[in-house]
């Protein structure tokens, strides 16, 4: 499974202190101290592709004594906001978004730590931004556990973004102990446009997932698919970590960068496969100490 998003080569990289814009293509010099390690190795000369898959401890069956388990593992202790409870619909066909939005209000303002729990189904997601600062000082927690679907018309995104978090510290956006999944339905409409980098009847470029003025957060075990732009877009943002992390499209899908890092800080992009039709990670200016290490890239047009 893995063979078929992969091309014939691996690239392990590490960049550190990038100040110029590196998405631009605009070249390092050689003697330049910022580039810690860029390292190509053939697939043919490398080894077994590894787990890249977070072990957990086995859970034990309860039992008829035992109490009822929470409904999550992964955030104990912490008061579960369930989007259900609010109205989300987990038909596929239903726009979720003001129950999404309601629930993470309540998350937000809550007093003490706090979790929106999305739960197993799919949801018809519009725009939705998740905005900060919230009551204690820390954002809720998120945990997927479900399938997102993007509504698949362009015109449904005036922001041309599709899910945001802005003006957060410390969050945690997991798919649990599984994959969640963010299908942005890019095939239906946007991918028919012409590759904005070679045209300019490019209309809109909408990002799926999109941290803006956001720290000290750590995403993982989420696939995105199937991007109408930019799969994650990090912007101003400082001391993230990303793992765990699949991103897919097509090889011949216009726009649709892996992750895409501008004027930001400490971002550790790890353990992760990208296989899209445009970078699979590109770094914009005003980006310092952003490091991309163990990440299969292919298809896609390289780490730059």
């Amino acid at each position: 499974m893995l063979a078929s998003r992969i091309s014939n080569i691996v690239i392990y990289v590490t960049l550190l202190c990038v100040t110029s814009s590196v998405a631009a293509g605009i070249p390092f010099p050689e003697n330049d101290p910022t580039i810690v390690q860029t390292v190509l190795v053939p697939l043919k000369d490398f080894p077994e592709i590894p787990d890249l898959s977070t072990d957990y401890p086995e859970i034990s069956e309860p039992s008829a004594d035992s109490p009822e388990p929470p409904e999550t593992i992964f955030f104990p202790g912490e008061q579960l906001f369930d989007v259900t409870d609010y109205g989300a619909v987990a038909d596929g066909n239903t726009d979720s978004s003001s129950a999404f939005l309601s629930a993470w209000d309540a998350a937000c303002t809550h007093a003490e730590n706090a979790t929106l729990y999305i739960p197993e189904g799919e949801f018809l997601l519009g725009p939705v931004t998740f905005s900060g600062p919230c009551s204690n000082g820390k954002s809720p927690n998120v945990e997927i556990r479900g399938t997102l679907m993007a509504q698949p018309e362009l015109v449904a995104f005036p922001d041309s973004n599709w899910i945001k978090f802005k003006q957060l510290n410390g969050i945690s956006v997991t798919g649990g102990k599984e994959e969640a999944i963010l299908d942005a339905r890019g095939g239906v409409e946007a991918w028919k446009q012409p590759s904005c980098s070679k045209s300019e009847k490019c209309k809109i470029l909408v990002s799926s997932l999109r941290f803006s003025n956001v720290s000290n957060g750590n995403i993982s075990n989420i696939a995105l698919l199937n991007g109408k732009g930019f799969h994650v877009v990090f912007q101003d943002c400082n001391n993230i970590n990303i793992y765990n992390v699949n991103i897919t499209a097509p090889g011949d899908s216009p726009n649709t960068d892996g992750i895409h890092v501008s004027q930001s800080t400490e971002i550790n992009i790890t353990s992760s496969i990208i296989g899209v039709g445009d970078d699979c990670v590109s770094i914009g200016p005003g980006s310092v100490n952003i490091s991309v290490f163990r990440i299969y890239c292919g298809p896609g047009h390289g780490i730059r």
